[in-house]
């Protein structure tokens, strides 16, 4: 076992007792109906690890991981940073340290994981490579950024420095989220600055992939359509009745949890400090 992955096994003790203050996990009615089966417990489980996972990755490495290849079962994430090769991708199971299993909901289909990777700034690419910038910083650390000062011009977004803090310029860090993340739709509240999102495709598994790395039938539900999307914007809701059909437009089981920006950098130690 590598140093990375026991470092992480240590992060998990620390970081699982600070996700509840995430406000990251969406429970959907689905999942609050089949609590009593199990299997909404087991899900809800499996999430937890994963988001502890995401931001032990992030305090050891600066960055969020891309998705795996969805038609593989290597767990490996894939990339050419900036960019996610799989956009809509699966969890990255093995690049976090966590067991094959955890990339599965508890109905066998693998569960699926979009990262913001856009315009505003990549939260999976390495450290900048310019030498006006801070080689400490990847996509996902605000390190660099100092809220109290903002010498220079103070645009770190896509548009100013590639989404990074520039440390000759102790960039504001409003500045840094400016425009990072997707949109959720919570039960009809739109949140916006989400580094990820985690889809169990829910019971049918439209739209969701196979252990034999092949895909579901897609689903004709607009919100489980939006769930596939690899920007979103992503849609938690309640599910519909047992008796629609999933083929039926009216259906919905889908099952979500995502996180801020601001907060995964926030819980990982990654946020910006006064520098002198």
């Amino acid at each position: 076992m590598g140093a990375f992955a026991r470092q992480r096994g240590f992060t998990f003790l620390l970081v699982i007792v600070l996700l509840a203050s995430l406000g990251a996990i969406v429970v959907t009615g689905m999942l609050t109906a089949l609590a009593s089966t199990g299997k909404g417990e087991d899900l809800g489980r499996k999430f937890v690890r994963t988001q502890a996972a995401l931001v032990a990755f992030v305090a050891e490495v600066g960055r969020l991981p891309c998705p795996a290849n969805p038609a593989t079962d290597t767990g490996d994430e894939v990339r050419a940073s900036p960019t996610c090769t799989y956009p809509q991708g699966t969890l990255p199971w093995k690049a976090l340290g966590l067991r094959r299993d955890d990339g599965y909901d508890p109905w066998g289909w693998k569960i699926s994981y979009r990262v913001y990777a856009g315009a505003a700034g990549s939260l999976t690419q390495d450290a900048h490579p310019d030498t006006d910038s801070c080689a400490i910083d990847a996509g996902a650390s605000m390190v660099c950024c100092d809220p109290t000062q903002t010498q220079g011009t103070s645009t770190a977004n896509g548009t100013g420095d590639g989404g990074f803090c520039k440390k000759n310029n102790k960039t504001d860090p409003n500045n840094f989220l400016a425009g990072k993340g997707f949109s959720v739709n919570d039960f009809g509240a739109v949140r916006t600055g989400i580094a990820y999102v985690l889809i169990s495709h829910g019971p049918s598994g439209y739209g969701g992939y196979t252990a034999a790395n092949m895909q579901v039938t897609s689903p004709t539900n607009a919100n489980e359509l939006a769930n596939m999307s690899a920007t979103g914007t992503f849609v938690a809701a309640a599910a519909s009745a047992s008796t629609v059909s999933p083929d039926d437009p009216a259906h919905f089981d889908d099952i979500i949890a995502y996180a801020a920006v601001s907060d995964v950098i926030s819980k990982a130690g990654r946020g910006a400090r006064t520098w002198p």
